[in-house]
């Protein structure tokens, strides 16, 4: 019983983990319809659509899911999008990040930037008439 308390006591004063660091995703389909395709999906909010509109021919984006997501310095989270999308986002050091975009589990784009960054926008595949996008940011998105 002794060695069990000895052992409680010197884990309990070890340091923790360093912090986690927030992201949000979003996934956004782009198209030149004017209603979504599907009901749950809304209008991008003005931030995103100013990133995307001026750079892009599509008329509308819709967002699709958005997730907010832990990271954890040494360690790869992986999102699930969608059925078919998956990221993953790896604290590569103390001031850089690394996002990996998956499409039908294929890496379809990888991105290194700042941890300070605002906003990190990677393009999907065209399919059809439209597009998907996947958005990284570390600001809480709004839908205003």
């Amino acid at each position: 019983m002794l060695g069990l308390l000895l052992f409680l006591g010197t884990t309990a004063g070890c340091p923790a983990d360093p912090a986690a660091v927030t992201f949000y995703t979003q996934l956004i389909h782009a198209s030149d319809q004017d209603r979504p395709p599907e009901p749950s999906w809304k209008p991008v909010g003005p931030k995103v659509s100013r990133q995307l509109c001026p750079k892009f021919r599509w008329k509308n984006y819709w967002e699709v899911g958005r997730q907010t997501v832990s990271v954890h310095p040494g360690k790869v989270t992986r999102v699930r999008l969608n059925p078919e999308r998956e990221l993953e986002i790896e604290l590569r050091s103390q001031d850089e990040s690394e996002i990996r975009l998956f499409s039908r589990g294929v890496l379809v784009r990888r991105s290194r930037q700042s941890i300070q960054s605002n906003m990190s926008i990677m393009g999907g595949t065209r399919e059809n008439d439209d597009s998907w996008f996947v958005v990284v940011r570390r600001d809480k998105p709004t839908s205003e």
